[in-house]
């Protein structure tokens, strides 16, 4: 019977270890904490004070940056719903604000090269350090989830490296949300993000 979300503590498991530790759990409960990750304190915490930096701007330095067809940048409220979702019918759009960031790609990335169509520069809005702090963080992140999906995918049966090399490359989002407070009289229906499966590989 389920009754506490499982603990991965990646201080304390590796190789073989971790990759039977991450399929019993993401194979039974299907999520858990991951603890022991070496990301440090400090950069999310960082990572956080841009997020209410970035929201605080004036509406029209977020709208310099609206998403792009490389699905990078500002989405306002009211801007998607998700209407592909198979955990319930939804018609009315999020009620949540984002910053969208992908991996930084120039001209000359072997992935913008091949034509890869979510390949490319990514939108930043005119706030000093805001840049710095997303793409460390979003460099550290990138390396705990390719530690935790070779370590997966070898428990899976992946031995000769497949499923690793596929991600080399990865196709990452980082995304900063903004939920404004729900009115006490919101329909049942008017969702800060509507129920949704996330789609690729990972969601750390």
């Amino acid at each position: 019977m389920f009754d506490r979300i499982p603990v991965v503590d990646l201080a304390l498991l590796d190789g073989a270890g971790l990759g039977e530790r991450l399929a019993e759990v993401y194979g039974s409960v299907g999520f858990g904490y991951v603890v022991g990750h070496g990301v440090p304190d400090g950069l999310v915490a960082e990572v956080f004070e841009q997020s209410r930096r970035f929201h605080a701007l004036p509406a029209p330095m977020k709208a310099a940056v609206e998403l792009n067809g490389l699905h990078r940048g500002y989405i306002p409220i009211d801007a998607s719903t998700d209407v592909t979702s198979p955990l319930a019918t939804v018609t009315r759009p999020n009620q949540s604000e984002s910053f969208m960031m992908m991996r930084e790609a120039g001209h000359d990335d072997p992935a913008v090269l091949a034509g890869h169509y979510l390949a490319g520069p990514n939108q930043w809005p005119d706030l000093p350090g805001f840049r710095e702090v997303l793409e460390a963080y979003h460099d550290a992140l990138v390396a705990l989830s390719q530690r935790l999906v070779v370590a997966l995918a070898a428990a899976l049966g992946d031995t000769d490296g497949v499923v690793a090399r596929s991600f080399r490359p990865p196709t990452t989002w980082l995304r900063l949300l903004r939920y404004p407070p729900r009115p006490t009289d919101a329909p049942s229906d008017l969702y800060g993000s509507a129920p949704h499966i996330d789609f690729g590989c990972i969601t750390v």
